[in-house]
This record gives structure tokens, sequence and C-alpha cells, in this order.
């Protein structure tokens, strides 16, 4: 009997979870420290331990003012080969080095925005060559990451035993988005100081202003006539200094502000009380030339040989004026910008947080109901599906909610929806001359979104939010900035995830299939039937096994040629398919053997199944040049648990009792011996 050829997706299995686990790592770690350096250092030495290569980077791409790109790095292995390149590595790594040559493999992921691998760069076209004493470079991988359409960053790694490959790129999906997330992390860091420290240096202007401002101070009499006055005062208000003096003070006033002060004078003669004595306020001064301008007023009074004078104070506010309103327009940049900042913070805890649930799920269904779940949330007053795009042209819905989740829930086709037929974003509003996707028809008034949900390969589906009218327009607005934002953030998650569940659920078939008759393999036959007798142990029901293979199936593929073996071991599947129960399975256990695993049966049921399934075989018929190929099967029937209780032993006897039919002549089943069991 011949072995299966050993499987690998438990090692990429592995990958993806260590991967996970880094990623996790990575995440938790920004959120609680500021050094972004020490986060991305632990997410390259992640990366190399994982895809056991030798040395890497991450780098966020820039651009020049011509538009040029170069990549500077967050993260980069030290593999200085001398004293200048150390002093190089040591001076810069800190702050990131740049790298403007794109001439080069890693040039070719920024101007292609294109994984590039290289397992043989020596000999490849788009190599720059390597410096002298530099590490060798016997292989490299080259990933861009995106946000949006665009690329922000890309991760290189070099020297993996036996190369990159596609597959190792699929897995480390999650590791990029991770990429992407953290560097736009950082830009709103950076982004919240600029605004922290705009306002920080108009302050600091606003106070050197008002500390170096000059102050007038004039003195009048009870009637207002100025007596004397310092030169600042004839500075301020347009005059010479000795111009001031023997003017009343109403000249330099607006009428109504002078009126006001002469009667607030007048009343502190009377009473003694006053209500601008000692009193700080803000009036409307008058230049020489006429033009107004605000000062801050103080008048004290003094008694000067018996005679009552008042002082007054004055300070032209007009610089002080407009650095308030420039210092409160820039707190309300500011308010506006770190309720931005925040909005997103809070966007992406929540677009982190789903993303960490979908990157869990096993099954596309789990990831429907992680988005449903959060959908709910995110959209609580507005109404939403996804679907699926089938074979043809329409989609499926897989998930809906909100109060239209009745009309959203039937399928659509792609000329109804102008997402899926232009592949960008579509968004329609009752507000505004757009138009509004065939399937929203029946759907009352507010603002559509259709987002396509992409992979790769492209869309896989269309992810759908119906907002309801609100009255106010400037909400509305900003709402909707937030909403798409939300729905693409959703997508852009939801893509890669429900490609990586297809993957893994393709990985995990190839894994339990035969590749040529597409039985289940032996690897599969393990797993099942343990669960099976487990089954079977608690109901007490008996299991049976057949084991089968064909007769003198050697000379067929001596006389035929193995091509003619493999067609008739193909036919011979198709046939044991079509020849038992739905609930029976049929598995490939290596050459031309065969199993069947009939649940809930008996000896004597499956020996009577075992016949048929041998009248059956006679059925089968090859074509060749010379004459047609017929063949026969020898079967050996064991059943649990009177021949055994656990998977191999009851193989052996089944195998055994094979055997027997093939000694006594082929062509015939045998029931494997309880003695020989026991």
């Amino acid at each position: 009997m011949k072995n299966p050829p050993t499987d690998t997706s438990d090692k990429q299995d592995s990958i993806e979870v260590q991967l996970l686990e880094a990623v996790t790592r990575a995440q938790s770690q920004f959120v609680i420290t500021s050094d972004t350096n020490a986060v991305f250092d632990g997410m390259l030495t992640a990366l190399l331990s994982l895809t056991d290569s030798e040395y890497g980077f991450i780098g966020e791409v820039f651009h020049e003012d011509d538009g040029s790109p170069y990549l500077k790095t967050h993260a980069i292995t030290n593999i200085a080969w001398d004293d200048e390149t150390r002093a190089l590595y040591e001076e810069n790594a800190e702050q990131g080095l740049e790298f403007r040559n794109m001439q080069s493999l890693f040039g070719s992921v920024m101007t292609s925005a294109a994984a590039v691998i290289a397992n043989s760069p020596s000999t490849d076209p788009r190599r720059a060559g390597i410096p002298e004493g530099h590490p060798p470079l016997d292989a490299f991988l080259g990933l861009p990451f995106f946000h949006r359409d665009k690329m922000i960053g890309m991760v290189g790694i070099a020297n993996r035993e036996g190369g990159y490959n596609k597959e190792l790129i699929d897995s480390l999906r999650p590791f990029l988005t991770t990429c992407t997330n953290l560097i736009l992390s950082v830009r709103s860091r950076l982004d919240q100081a600029a605004v922290e420290k705009s306002l920080r240096e108009s302050e600091a202007r606003g106070r050197a202003i008002l500390d170096n401002a000059e102050d007038a101070i004039i003195t009048i009499d009870h009637t207002g006539t100025i007596e004397s006055c310092n030169r600042a005062a004839g500075k301020i208000f347009g005059y010479g200094h000795n111009e001031l003096v023997s003017m009343n003070v109403r000249d330099l006033m607006p009428a109504e502000h002078s009126e006001r002060h002469d009667s607030y004078i007048q009343s502190h003669m009377r009473t003694g009380r006053g209500r601008i004595i000692g009193v700080g306020r803000e009036l409307i001064a008058k230049r020489r030339d006429g033009s107004e301008f605000p000062i801050e007023l103080t008048v004290n009074e003094l008694k000067l040989e018996g005679k009552r004078l008042y002082v007054g104070m004055l300070r032209d506010i007009t610089e002080r004026k407009a650095n308030e309103e420039q210092r409160s327009k820039l707190t309300t940049e500011l308010t506006v910008r770190l309720n931005e900042v925040n909005r997103l913070n809070e966007e992406n805890a929540m677009l982190s947080d789903l993303g960490s649930y979908l990157q869990a799920c096993a099954t596309k269904p789990e990831a429907y109901d992680v988005l449903l779940a959060h959908a709910r949330v995110l959209f609580p007053n507005e109404s939403g599906a996804l679907y699926i795009l089938t074979d043809t042209e329409g989609s499926d819905c897989v998930i809906s909610w909100g109060d239209e989740q009745d009309l959203l829930s039937h399928p659509i086709q792609k000329h109804d929806c102008w997402a899926l037929r232009r592949g960008v974003v579509h968004e329609s509003s009752d507000s505004k001359a757009s138009l509004r996707c065939r399937h929203y028809n029946g759907i009352g008034a507010g603002s559509q979104y259709c987002i396509p949900v992409m992979t790769q390969n492209g869309p896989i589906g269309l992810l759908t939010l119906h907002v309801p009218v609100d009255e106010a327009q400037e909400k509305r607005e900003v709402d909707a900035e937030r909403t798409l934002s939300l729905m693409n953030g959703i997508a852009d998650r939801l893509g890669p995830t429900l490609s990586g569940i297809e993957l893994r659920n393709q990985l995990h078939e190839d894994s339990i299939r035969d590749p040529l008759t597409k039985l289940y393999n032996r690897r599969f036959l393990d797993e099942t039937l343990h669960r099976e007798l487990l089954r079977a142990r608690r109901s007490d029901q008996p299991v049976s096994v057949i084991m089968l293979d064909i007769d003198k199936f050697k000379q067929v593929n001596d006389e035929h040629g193995h091509d003619t073996g493999d067609q008739v071991l193909v036919e011979l599947a198709d046939q044991l398919t079509r020849s038992v129960r739905d609930e029976d399975i049929v598995y490939r256990f290596g050459g031309e053997e065969f199993v069947i695993v009939l649940p809930a049966a008996g000896l004597d049921a499956a020996r009577e199944r075992a016949l048929a399934v041998s009248r059956d075989a006679r059925r089968v018929r090859v074509e060749t040049a010379t004459k047609p190929i017929k063949i026969t099967i020898s079967a050996g029937v064991a059943t649990f648990p009177e021949h055994g209780e656990t998977n191999e032993k009851l193989l052996v006897q089944a195998d055994k009792a094979l055997y027997l039919a093939k000694q006594s002549g082929r062509d015939r089943i045998e029931l494997a011996s309880v003695l020989e069991a026991s």
C-alpha cells in the first residue's frame, strides 16, 4: 500500500497564527507607547522570524517636489559591513534611512506598486547590484501596502532558504494591513502635533506683542481737560507730545463714548462713587485722522494740592484684539482638527476591532456574523446589506440590517448598480444631482452608498448603506464624510478576509482530496473514521468499512501505461460514488486501494453493499487502442465493534479480509474474522 504525499498546510496555518499574534502585539504596543520605532522593529523581527528571512526593512513612501517617490525606513536590519556603513547606520537608523535609487529590486516594487519576487537576484534584470562587502543577496521579496488605492509603504525581506512564493505573500496580507494602519496612525499623530505647535507659536507671538506694548498715560482735571501725557499717548493718537495738552479727552473718543465718559466723571464728583474709577474697561478711541481703534482704559483718582485729578492709563489693544481673533480662529481650527483626529482614532479603533475579529474567522458565515454585529453598532440608524457576487451577472445578499433590510435582502443584478458597473465607490443623495442605483427602488429618501469589496483578483462583493434623510444639511455633510470613511474601512478589511478564508478553505480541501480521483484521501479518512466511531459508541450503533482494490491492476499499468491506469482509477472512483448511499463516504486509501465507510451499517448490510459495489465495478469500461479494459475488485469487510474499536484495528482487519479475498482467487468479498480480531 502507498502513503499519500506529505502535506504542508499545517506549516502554512502556523505562519498565519503567528502572524496574527505578531499583528495583535504590534497594535497593542502602538496604543500604549509613543516609540513607533520600537513597534516597527518588533514587527520586522517577527516578520523575519516567521518567514525564515535573514534581513529586511519596513519603509514608508514619500515624494519629492517633482512627484518622484523615495523610501524612508521605519525599521531596518543592521547589515553594516565596514566602519563607513556602521557609522551611516548608527547616525540615521533612528530617524530613518532614505533610499532613492528606483533602478533596483526595491525600486521595482515602488514604481510598479506590485509585489516583486526575485529568487535569483544575481540574474534578475531589475537588480542594481550590491556594494562590495555587502552581505550576499540570495533571494528577495518586496511587498507594497496601500491605503485605498495609494501605495504608502513597502516591506522588503531577503535570503529565505528556498526563496519566496505566492503562498507566502497571501499569508502576509494581515501583516501588510497592520503596516498600513500603523503608518496612518503615525501620520495622524504627526498632524496633531503640527497643529498644536502652530497654536503654541501663535500664542507666543500674541504674548510678545502684549508684553512689549507701550501704554499711554494721560492726566485730566474734573472737566476732562488734559493736563499732561507721555510720548506714548501722542504716538498712539497721532499727535505731537505737546499737542495733547489742553485738549479735552472727549476729543479722543467718538461722541457716544465721550458722553458716557463725562457722565461717569460727573457722577463720581457728586457721590464719590464711580463706575470707571479703578476699573479697567475696553472702549473705542479716535485718532487725529478720525480713525477709530480699541483701547483698554483704567482711570484712577489723584488728589494733588487739594486739586482732584484723574489719571488714565490707555493701551492700544488693536494688536491684542487681532491676536485674540486669530487665536479664536486657531482654537476653532484646532478644535475641528482635534475632533477629526478623535473621530479618526475612534474609527480606527472600531475598524481595528472589526479587523481583529475578521482575521480570527474560520468561515465566511462567521465573517458575515462579525460584520453584521459591528454594522448594527456603527450604523444604528441606517440600513445596509452585503452582497456576494455569483458566477453570473448577479449577486446574493448574505446579510442585511436596519428598517429597510427586507427591501435590501433581495439579490441584485450587476447592471442595477453603478458601483458594480464602474468598479468604484458610488454615492447618491436626494439633495444632490446624482444617479440612484436601481436596486434602491422602493426605499425612502436619503443618501445611498455602494462600495465594491475588492481583492487582488477584482471585486467579490458589494457593501451598501442607506442613510435616511436628515433636516440638518451641515450635519448631513459631516456624517456623509464619516460614513464613507467607515464604509471604505470596512470594505478594505472585508475583501482580504473573505479572500483569505477562500484560500484557506481551498488549501484545506486540497489537503484532504486525492488530486487524481477527487475522492477524500487517507488523511481525511483518519479524521472522519475516528469521529464516526465516537458517534457510534455514544449511540450504540455499528460502523462498517469496506477495503477494496482492483484485481491485477499492475498488469493494466504494464500493458497500457500509467495514463490508462489513472483513467481506470478515475472511472472506478466515479462508479463507487454512485454505488453507495448518500451517508456513505468513499476514500482513496492509496495506489489502487479504496475504502468505503458505512455509518450505522452492520456486517450483513455491509456485505450486501460490498457485493453491490463489486457488481457495479464490473460495469467500468475504459477504451484503449487495442481492446477495452474491464476490471474486477476484491474486498474485505470489517465492522465496529466486533472486529475492532479503533481506526487502526478496524482497518487492519478489513485489510486482512481483503488479502484473504485476493489469496482465494480475487473478484470476491471476504468478511473479517472475529476470532482473529480478538
